[in-house]
């Protein structure tokens, strides 16, 4: 007789291992490290093969001996596996369980707070991937908040697979501690005021790094304005000539002593140490004294 259970179980652990390798396919894709998930979803693929051959075979060939060709026993077996492993890589790969699963990080007190707040915050596992954005972060980079977990820091903003020496997640990582800087970041297109802190669990175990970007794009621009009025206020000032200290004057001609002892008068001293210039006239008791004729009272 033809045994249509059994073709159900075969027909259904087929599909069971598709999809798992489908699911770890795009494990893959979102978390990396390739070669080692490679090696995983290979037998997961190969599993298919057999189960559709001898379902082939018994549907078409030998329905009759379907008891004798594949035991049940097998059947199951497989099935149990592809369930299994549907259930594992969802929990792997899903994002909202990847963050409490796969991880120790717990964000179900950090969510209402931070979802509030103006300033971009995220959270990197100890591999440098995302594990939590706040919606301003994910508004400022133009995506989902979703489309951001499990992908790399490195990938997202500077599009490398290798970190970079200047970055300041990769300073407090090589450092093990706090970062403050303040950067400009083409990604996000602005100046930002960047804290990178430890994360750690309730052992003290440290198990990410905790990223808070703050918009200093405003105050940028302001303190760049003043400083390029300081620049030209210096450079107004340093046209106007000014003399200051003692001065060594002669108390009978009024010259004054230069260096190497060049002494020159009041007036071609000033005028080559300031901008100032001369017109001369005469005050009223000097025209009385040298033209009395003309200035008598």
């Amino acid at each position: 007789m033809f045994n249509v259970d059994m073709i159900g179980v075969l027909a259904v652990c087929v599909f069971a291992q598709c999809v798992t390798g489908l699911l770890i396919v795009e494990m893959i894709r979102m978390q990396g490290n390739r070669k080692i998930r490679i090696w995983i979803s290979a037998p997961f693929f190969l599993m298919i093969l057999p189960c559709g051959v001898e379902m082939y075979r018994l549907i078409v060939n030998h329905p009759a001996h379907l008891h004798h060709s594949f035991p049940t026993w097998f059947s199951f077996m497989l099935l149990s596996c592809g369930i299994a492993g549907i259930v594992a890589f969802l929990f792997s790969i899903y994002p909202g369980v990847y963050k409490k699963s796969r991880n120790p990080l717990i964000y179900l007190d950090l969510d209402p707070i931070a979802n509030s707040l103006s300033d971009m915050i995220f959270i990197l596992d100890e591999q440098s991937r995302f594990c939590y954005v706040n919606p301003s972060f994910a508004i400022r980079l133009g995506i989902a908040p979703n489309d951001a977990i499990g992908r790399t820091y490195q990938e997202l903003f500077h599009e490398k697979k290798d970190p970079m020496d200047f970055c300041v997640t990769q300073c407090a990582i090589s450092d093990g501690e706090e970062q403050k800087k303040e950067i400009y970041d083409t990604r996000l297109g602005g100046y930002f005021s960047v804290t990178v802190s430890p994360y750690h669990a309730a052992d003290g175990a440290r198990i990410g790094w905790l990223h808070v970007f703050r918009d200093v794009s405003d105050r940028k621009r302001l303190e760049m304005e003043q400083e390029k009025k300081i620049v030209e206020l210096t450079q107004i000032l340093a046209h106007t000539k000014t003399l200051q200290g003692i001065i060594p004057i002669c108390s009978a001609c009024k010259k004054i002593r230069e260096e190497k002892m060049i002494w020159k008068p009041i007036e071609e001293y000033i005028r080559d140490h300031t901008d100032a210039n001369f017109s001369h006239t005469l005050c009223p008791e000097c025209a009385k004294r040298l033209h009395p004729d003309f200035f008598n009272d």
